[in-house]
């Protein structure tokens, strides 16, 4: 079982990634606005709803997985077009994912208090406006299975059976190539290049936090980094294999399918950019769009 700390340090993390998932959301949500027909929007949206009722499930934040529950549903209907992406659904979507930033700050101030009168009130007019969308129950399940599966969605929900754990099916590698890789007549690409031909890479996101502006940056000189997560059926040492020709000369740290929530934490404070939750999804750029509460 996780100490008080651990358990905190458990909780700072899933309110890092699920603010980071609103602020991918809402730019998905924009892009919606301007081609309701963008279905890589719609994944995006889906993506976010679905990790972050995983996720909160493990902590107890009940409401959070009700609400997100409902607004998985009508995503389901509107990747699957029996449900129309019209500007009244965007708003509505709008008003979605900044109630549950209010729900995020409720449980991140008072986790253990149930929701005020006030905000039960939004909630349950918030579900009444989603269900008004939704069409056979049934039918939504059976969507919603093919959308997980066919959209690629790493279910990173935390589970309690043997200690705290991630559970999905993916290693995460956390790779930093040395600085004179370039010198020495290597490309960082082609050793991604080469590790997708061990399996799939799912996911990958370039750490540019290094990079030096300006007349301080040298062209062969490499401040590239990558947080990639990768399904295969392969073990570490066949990844770390991958990288044998810079083993010595990068910082690369590799965590397997269904690892303890603990090593992400450690990983994450390990990390020379300290970008915390990031280690898990892409950073939304701020709209300039004001939230609600």
């Amino acid at each position: 079982m996780a100490d008080k700390n651990s358990e905190k340090n458990f909780k700072n993390v899933y309110f890092t990634e699920s603010r980071e998932l609103l602020d991918a959301m809402e730019m998905s949500l924009l892009s919606l606005e301007k081609d309701s027909e963008d279905e890589d929007s719609i994944n995006s949206i889906f993506r976010a709803a679905h990790t972050i009722k995983g996720n909160s499930g493990m902590f107890g934040f009940g409401r959070i997985g009700d609400f997100t529950h409902v607004l998985e549903n009508v995503l389901v209907g509107a990747r699957s077009g029996t449900i129309s992406v019209t500007p009244e659904l965007i708003g509505l979507l709008l008003e979605c994912h900044d109630f549950i930033q209010v729900l995020l700050d409720h449980y991140e101030s008072e986790e253990n208090r149930p929701l005020d009168q006030e905000t039960e009130i939004l909630f349950e007019g918030l579900i009444t406006r989603l269900n008004k969308y939704i069409p056979d129950a049934e039918n939504v399940k059976k969507l919603k299975e093919k959308v997980i599966e066919e959209i690629g969605v790493i279910d990173s929900s935390f589970s309690d059976k043997d200690g705290l754990r991630v559970a999905n099916d993916c290693w995460h590698i956390s790779l930093r190539f040395g600085k004179n890789v370039f010198k020495d007549g290597l490309d960082p690409y082609s050793f991604i290049s080469y590790l997708g031909e061990k399996g799939e890479i799912v996911n990958i996101r370039s750490i540019y936090e290094n990079m030096p502006y300006g007349e301080e940056m040298k062209g062969d000189l490499c401040y590239l980094g990558f947080e990639i997560d990768f399904r295969s059926g392969i073990n570490k040492k066949e990844i770390e294999d991958v990288f044998d020709f810079v083993i010595n000369d990068c910082d690369i740290r590799i965590l397997p399918p269904n690892t303890s929530i603990e090593d992400y934490v450690k990983l994450i404070e390990d990390l020379p950019e300290r970008t915390s939750g990031r280690v898990f999804h892409d950073n939304g750029k701020s709209s300039g769009r004001t939230s609600c509460g």
